[in-house]
Protein backbone atom coordinates (compact mmCIF):
# COMPACT_ATOMS: atom_id res chain seq x y z
CA UNK A 1 0.00 0.00 0.00
CA UNK A 2 1.11 3.39 -0.91
CA UNK A 3 0.96 6.22 1.62
CA UNK A 4 -0.69 9.45 0.57
CA UNK A 5 1.59 12.35 -0.31
CA UNK A 6 2.49 14.13 2.96
CA UNK A 7 2.80 17.56 1.27
CA UNK A 8 0.19 20.29 1.56
CA UNK A 9 -2.38 20.66 -1.10
CA UNK A 10 -2.60 23.94 -3.00
CA UNK A 11 -5.86 24.70 -1.16
CA UNK A 12 -4.31 24.34 2.32
CA UNK A 13 -1.28 26.44 1.29
CA UNK A 14 -3.58 29.17 0.00
CA UNK A 15 -5.58 29.00 3.25
CA UNK A 16 -2.42 29.31 5.35
CA UNK A 17 -1.18 32.31 3.34
CA UNK A 18 -4.59 34.00 3.57
CA UNK A 19 -4.66 33.37 7.33
CA UNK A 20 -1.27 35.02 7.77
CA UNK A 21 -2.31 37.96 5.56
CA UNK A 22 -5.54 38.36 7.54
CA UNK A 23 -3.59 38.44 10.80
CA UNK A 24 -1.16 41.02 9.36
CA UNK A 25 -4.07 43.15 8.13
CA UNK A 26 -5.73 42.98 11.54
CA UNK A 27 -2.49 44.01 13.24
CA UNK A 28 -2.03 46.87 10.78
CA UNK A 29 -5.63 48.05 11.31
CA UNK A 30 -5.11 47.97 15.09
CA UNK A 31 -1.96 50.09 14.79
CA UNK A 32 -3.75 52.62 12.60
CA UNK A 33 -6.74 52.80 14.97
CA UNK A 34 -4.47 53.21 17.99
CA UNK A 35 -2.47 55.98 16.33
CA UNK A 36 -5.72 57.80 15.52
CA UNK A 37 -6.83 57.51 19.16
CA UNK A 38 -3.59 58.91 20.59
CA UNK A 39 -3.13 61.50 17.86
CA UNK A 40 -4.72 64.26 19.96
CA UNK A 41 -2.63 63.63 23.09
CA UNK A 42 -0.55 66.78 22.54
CA UNK A 43 -3.61 69.00 22.31
CA UNK A 44 -5.32 67.40 25.30
CA UNK A 45 -2.25 67.80 27.48
CA UNK A 46 -1.82 71.42 26.41
CA UNK A 47 -5.47 72.07 27.25
CA UNK A 48 -5.06 70.40 30.65
CA UNK A 49 -2.05 72.56 31.45
CA UNK A 50 -3.89 75.71 30.34
CA UNK A 51 -6.85 74.75 32.53
CA UNK A 52 -4.53 74.21 35.47
CA UNK A 53 -2.93 77.63 35.03
CA UNK A 54 -6.29 79.38 34.58
CA UNK A 55 -7.80 77.69 37.62
CA UNK A 56 -4.82 78.57 39.79
CA UNK A 57 -5.08 82.20 38.68
CA UNK A 58 -8.82 82.33 39.40
CA UNK A 59 -8.41 80.82 42.86
CA UNK A 60 -5.59 83.25 43.65
CA UNK A 61 -7.74 86.21 42.58
CA UNK A 62 -10.68 85.09 44.72
CA UNK A 63 -8.42 84.41 47.68
CA UNK A 64 -6.86 87.86 47.32
CA UNK A 65 -10.33 89.42 47.25
CA UNK A 66 -11.32 87.57 50.39
CA UNK A 67 -8.06 88.47 52.11
CA UNK A 68 -8.66 92.15 51.25
CA UNK A 69 -12.04 91.84 52.92
CA UNK A 70 -10.36 90.52 56.04
CA UNK A 71 -8.17 93.60 56.23
CA UNK A 72 -11.31 95.66 56.44
CA UNK A 73 -12.28 93.62 59.53
CA UNK A 74 -15.38 92.13 57.99
CA UNK A 75 -17.07 90.04 60.71
CA UNK A 76 -18.57 87.60 58.18
CA UNK A 77 -15.16 86.78 56.82
CA UNK A 78 -13.79 85.91 60.20
CA UNK A 79 -16.55 83.34 60.71
CA UNK A 80 -15.91 81.80 57.29
CA UNK A 81 -12.11 81.91 57.39
CA UNK A 82 -11.70 78.27 58.47
CA UNK A 83 -13.97 77.08 55.68
CA UNK A 84 -12.12 79.22 53.12
CA UNK A 85 -8.70 78.03 54.30
CA UNK A 86 -9.85 74.40 54.28
CA UNK A 87 -11.22 74.77 50.75
CA UNK A 88 -8.02 76.43 49.58
CA UNK A 89 -5.83 73.69 51.07
CA UNK A 90 -7.97 70.94 49.51
CA UNK A 91 -7.70 72.78 46.17
CA UNK A 92 -3.92 72.96 46.52
CA UNK A 93 -3.77 69.23 47.30
CA UNK A 94 -5.87 68.42 44.21
CA UNK A 95 -3.70 70.76 42.12
CA UNK A 96 -0.54 69.05 43.34
CA UNK A 97 -2.02 65.63 42.54
CA UNK A 98 -3.00 66.76 39.04
CA UNK A 99 0.42 68.34 38.42
CA UNK A 100 2.22 65.22 39.61
CA UNK A 101 0.15 63.08 37.23
CA UNK A 102 0.82 65.48 34.34
CA UNK A 103 4.55 65.70 35.05
CA UNK A 104 5.62 62.65 33.00
CA UNK A 105 3.76 63.97 29.98
CA UNK A 106 5.09 67.51 29.88
CA UNK A 107 6.17 67.99 26.32
CA UNK A 108 9.49 69.13 24.99
CA UNK A 109 9.79 72.75 23.84
CA UNK A 110 9.14 71.50 20.30
CA UNK A 111 5.69 70.30 21.38
CA UNK A 112 6.11 66.80 19.99
CA UNK A 113 5.36 63.74 22.06
CA UNK A 114 6.99 60.43 21.26
CA UNK A 115 4.94 57.39 20.43
CA UNK A 116 5.88 55.86 23.78
CA UNK A 117 4.72 59.05 25.50
CA UNK A 118 1.42 58.87 23.64
CA UNK A 119 1.01 55.25 24.67
CA UNK A 120 1.62 56.15 28.33
CA UNK A 121 -0.90 59.00 28.01
CA UNK A 122 -3.50 56.61 26.58
CA UNK A 123 -2.89 54.19 29.44
CA UNK A 124 -3.24 56.96 32.09
CA UNK A 125 -5.95 59.05 30.40
CA UNK A 126 -8.69 57.93 32.82
CA UNK A 127 -6.52 58.77 35.84
CA UNK A 128 -5.78 62.22 34.43
CA UNK A 129 -9.48 62.82 33.77
CA UNK A 130 -10.32 61.81 37.34
CA UNK A 131 -7.67 64.15 38.75
CA UNK A 132 -8.98 66.98 36.55
CA UNK A 133 -12.51 66.31 37.81
CA UNK A 134 -11.34 66.44 41.43
CA UNK A 135 -9.59 69.73 40.70
CA UNK A 136 -12.75 71.13 39.12
CA UNK A 137 -14.80 70.01 42.13
CA UNK A 138 -12.44 71.86 44.48
CA UNK A 139 -12.72 74.95 42.30
CA UNK A 140 -16.52 74.76 42.40
CA UNK A 141 -16.43 74.36 46.18
CA UNK A 142 -14.27 77.45 46.47
CA UNK A 143 -16.66 79.37 44.17
CA UNK A 144 -19.61 78.24 46.31
CA UNK A 145 -17.93 79.61 49.42
CA UNK A 146 -17.26 82.87 47.61
CA UNK A 147 -20.92 83.17 46.59
CA UNK A 148 -22.07 82.33 50.09
CA UNK A 149 -19.83 85.03 51.46
CA UNK A 150 -21.00 87.61 48.91
CA UNK A 151 -24.68 86.85 49.51
CA UNK A 152 -24.46 87.41 53.26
Amino acid sequence: MDCPDPGDSPLSTTGNVLGILTFALGLFAYCIAFSVVVRGADRELAAALATLVDTARQIAEVKQFLDDEEREADPDYRTMKDMIDSSESSYKAAKYEFESQLEPFIMSPHGNMSFLGRFRWWYREKDLAAAATRLENRKQHFATIQLTYLLR
